[in-house]
């Protein structure tokens, strides 16, 4: 109806153009109070007139802007990947240690023997 929507937009989106539009559909059908809101009186009457069941649109947030895409990451500069690629080493290491299996007749006290990796980290 162009006397109600004269932008014939139809995007799924409840803004400022639909509601104006809502508003102007109240006035024209008589329902009160004029507010924009398709409540309950304003289905029946576009049920009524264009039949089936009316779904809601999906409200507008105006207050929210859009979303800006993440920086990209900067590439790793050589340190950072030989710092990187030296830890690795170290944590694989140390996965190795713990999963070892223990010699026979050994201590049980939990007890940790760092001179086959310094970096190992010892656990009670």
């Amino acid at each position: 109806d162009a006397t109600v929507y004269p932008e014939k937009i139809v995007s799924g989106y409840f803004g400022p153009k639909t509601l104006a539009a809502v508003k102007r559909f109240q006035k024209k059908y008589g329902i009160s109070p004029v507010s924009g809101i398709v409540g309950p009186l304003t289905r029946a009457k576009l049920a009524e007139l264009y039949g089936g069941a009316v779904t809601p649109a999906t409200p507008a947030v105006p207050t929210e802007a859009p979303a800006v895409p993440a920086t990209p990451a900067q590439p790793a500069n050589a340190a950072q990947i030989s710092e990187l690629q030296a830890l690795i080493q170290s944590l694989q290491s140390q996965l190795n240690a713990l999963s070892a299996p223990k010699p026979s007749g050994g201590s049980t006290s939990g007890g940790c023997n760092t001179a086959l990796n310094s970096n190992l980290i010892c656990l009670p």
